[in-house]
């Protein structure tokens, strides 16, 4: 009896640990904790200057905007054509970049988040409000 209450603790702490890793892929960044966020026109080359490096209030402000948008599946990556491509540097030091379709005023965008060995492509839509918030950021 103890064996099997052992046992069906493990595999519930299991399956929330495997959850968690899960929700993390859904988000297009990893995290509230980003100390530095460089804006580029276009698709980042090596050697590109950014166009803008966020202060920490609008890195607050991007991190609000960007934190929950929805993944889509309705979109396909040939549809459309990056505008702006971001690189973030975490407090732990760790870097990551995504790349931003910005849509005009009272449209959608989306970002890219890059893809690795192990997955494809991950494309998140931003509603039609946040665009109006994205361009305000990156423009001003």
């Amino acid at each position: 009896m103890k064996v099997k209450t052992t046992l069906y603790a493990i595999l519930t702490l299991l399956m929330l640990v495997g959850c968690q890793d899960d929700e993390d892929k859904d988000h297009v960044i990893e995290g509230r904790n980003a100390k530095k966020i460089s804006v580029f026109e276009g698709v980042r080359g090596k050697g590109d200057t950014p166009i803008k490096i966020l202060n920490e209030q609008e890195i607050q402000e991007f991190e609000d905007i960007v934190y929950n948008i929805p993944m889509s599946k309705d979109v396909s990556e040939d549809e459309l054509t990056i505008t702006h491509s971001f690189d973030l540097k975490y407090e732990e030091n760790l870097l990551d970049g995504i790349s931003l379709v910005l849509g005009n005023e009272k449209e959608k965008s989306y970002f890219f988040h890059g893809r690795d060995s192990y997955s494809e492509r991950r494309i998140y839509e931003v509603s039609p409000e946040e665009t109006s918030r994205l361009r305000e950021l990156i423009e001003n």
